[in-house]
């Protein structure tokens, strides 16, 4: 079949063509209660099965220099105050995580019009389906915070403080969050990270 017509056939709908690929830079934040580093909060979204850490996409907005870095901390920043309101009291960059297979999602277009990517769909249409691969890269970060009850937000649910010392073997996580968590115990564990 020639090219022209497989896109006037996948224009009326019949066939579609394969989703566009595109990396999406995110940030997720292991916010920790400061009294407690085990304590740790999460919440559950509309995207995710299981529940999830906080965070989140970086949007163009929260790029104010060239340095990605400092896109992800404005953007950790951001994230944490949309979907939980919490009072930050400290905030540290734990490490950067690239895993391609992690979260993936057929999402349209008008998703990821804000991001960082953004300017690569400005020509497709709004419903246009992306293959979205959230998290590539992730800038990961602890959060020290006061522990405290939480409202819902529009985008995390069932805000909770879950200990890790009690609820490790039971816990389960979306989005890749439980490998996050595991390093972050290490951290923990080895004194690399303080109590």
């Amino acid at each position: 079949m020639q090219r022209e017509t497989v896109n006037q056939i996948a224009s009326v709908g019949k066939i579609s063509e394969e989703p566009l690929e595109i990396l999406v830079p995110t940030v997720t934040a292991i916010i920790r209660s400061s009294d407690n580093p085990y304590e740790i909060l999460i919440g559950t979204s509309d995207k995710h099965p299981l529940p999830v850490l906080p965070g989140g996409k970086i949007d163009r907005a929260d790029l104010v220099s060239t340095s990605i870095l400092e896109a992800s901390n404005n953007a950790v920043h951001r994230e944490i105050q949309e979907e939980t309101a919490v009072t930050i009291e400290k905030i540290t960059f734990f490490f950067e995580w690239q895993d391609r297979e992690r979260d993936v999602r057929v999402v349209p277009a008008r998703n990821l019009r804000e991001s960082l990517v953004g300017e690569f769909l400005h020509e497709k249409r709004d419903d246009f389906l992306v293959n979205a691969r959230y998290g590539v890269p992730d800038f990961v970060y602890i959060v020290d915070a006061k522990k405290e009850l939480l409202p819902d937000s529009s985008e995390l649910r069932q805000l909770s403080w879950v200990d890790l010392r009690k609820d490790r073997e039971s816990l389960k996580l979306s989005a890749g969050h439980l490998e996050i968590i595991h390093r972050y115990l290490e951290g923990l564990e080895s004194s690399f990270l303080g109590c």
